[in-house]
């Protein structure tokens, strides 16, 4: 079965932001705001499902419930546990249109990338990055950026981490007016 837009965004937020664990899937943000939009667009997608925002610590999170763990694991094999070194863009967002491709990678950069600047000597550049610890993961995003027509790069940040990253203010642009 194909992936919806929909479902895209929530997978996004499932990979940078979510947790699947024993009997739920956790989804944490600071942002309650966020957390009611994607329980909404979860429920929508999905059904009613006994989905709900609880406080946790300095931020909030979103229950699922554990049928949601064995469906993102089997159907999109996204890792249980700590999956921080072992994520990788599923098949069906590699595979899928352009639209797909895009929420993806919206949703997984509101949850876990960066909108920042480079200062060069001259000017400030708008740049996107994402970091992450999966080398898969890395070489999954520069490539879908590119199947986009965005030019990105990776490169190492830290010891253990990969850089995903793209500067050129007519990429950004496009990117967040498709």
């Amino acid at each position: 079965k194909d992936i919806g837009v929909i479902e895209s965004i929530i997978i996004g937020w499932v990979i940078s932001e979510g947790h699947l664990g024993k009997d739920k899937c956790i989804i944490s943000q600071v942002n309650k705001k966020v957390l009611i939009n994607l329980k909404n667009l979860v429920e929508f997608y999905y059904g009613k499902c006994n989905a709900k925002i609880y406080p946790d610590k300095l931020a909030f999170k979103l229950v699922l419930p554990n049928i949601f763990v064995s469906y993102f694991n089997n159907r999109f094999d996204i890792p249980l546990g700590k999956k921080s070194r072992l994520i990788r863009i599923p098949k069906q967002i590699i595979g899928g249109n352009s639209e797909i491709k895009h929420a993806f990678l919206a949703a997984y950069i509101e949850g876990d990338g960066t909108f920042s600047h480079d200062n060069s000597k001259y000017l400030k550049r708008p740049r996107i990055s994402i970091t992450t610890y999966s080398k898969q993961f890395a070489e999954d995003c520069n490539s879908l950026f590119h199947s986009l027509g965005y030019t990105a790069h990776i490169y190492k940040s830290k010891i253990y981490e990969n850089k995903i990253s793209f500067h050129r203010s007519d990429n950004i642009s496009k990117f967040y007016m498709y």
